[in-house]
């Protein structure tokens, strides 16, 4: 894949999130063209197509990966899949953007890391918090040693993705009850990765 060409793209997962987030991504830059959306239903996947003019559905993610005119995997499907896909993915010669959790043993990672190198192959997870300017900030504050060595992290998010712009003093965001394994709409932010606070050890 050359710089100054199009990076064309197979979407692996046509649900809310691909829907909401990366095929609305896609469209908008006109570096990269996703020619391929693959999902297990197919209706939804030919759905998908139609709306972000997609020209082509799937229903077996091996269509995607054997294709030659595919640059880039893009897999956004339920997390317990995500490291299957992208391995078969690096396996299959394709770069990787893997939303997150890659998988749940770090072991892995490193197994998929090593297979990329090995093939020249790019990877990425799908954090892109670690952009945002506040971010990027409290970042440079660490290196720098301000806030010494950091121990613990506690943190609050307003995920602003769901704010409503009719309404901008509310906002819809993901919740995930691990402990039930279940996942619920809320009203409200949402505590995960902005800083309210840090707990840290001085420098000197």
């Amino acid at each position: 894949m050359i710089r100054d060409t199009i990076v064309r793209v197979g979407v692996v997962g046509a649900g809310t999130w691909a829907r909401a987030a990366h095929l609305p991504g896609y469209r908008r830059d006109p570096r990269c063209r996703v020619v391929a959306v693959c999902d297990i239903e197919i209706d939804r996947a030919r759905d998908t197509a139609r709306a972000f003019d997609v020209p082509t559905a799937t229903a077996d993610a091996a269509d995607i990966f054997r294709r030659d005119d595919i640059d880039l995997v893009d897999v956004c499907t339920p997390s317990h899949t995500h490291f299957d896909l992208a391995w078969r993915a690096l396996e299959a010669g394709k770069h990787v953007l893997c939303e997150k959790p890659v998988c749940h043993d770090y072991r892995d990672i490193r197994r998929a890391h090593e297979l990329a190198e090995s093939k020249n192959l790019k990877t990425k997870v799908g954090l892109t918090f670690r952009y945002a300017p506040a971010v990027m900030y409290m970042q440079a504050l660490i290196a720098d040693g301000f806030v010494g060595e950091p121990y613990i992290f506690n943190g609050f998010e307003q995920n602003y993705q769901w704010i409503d712009p009719e309404t901008p003093r509310r906002s819809s965001t993901w919740r995930t009850c691990s402990s039930a394994r279940t996942s619920r709409r809320s009203s409200g932010p949402c505590a995960t990765s902005s800083p309210s606070a840090w707990c840290a050890r001085p420098t000197a």
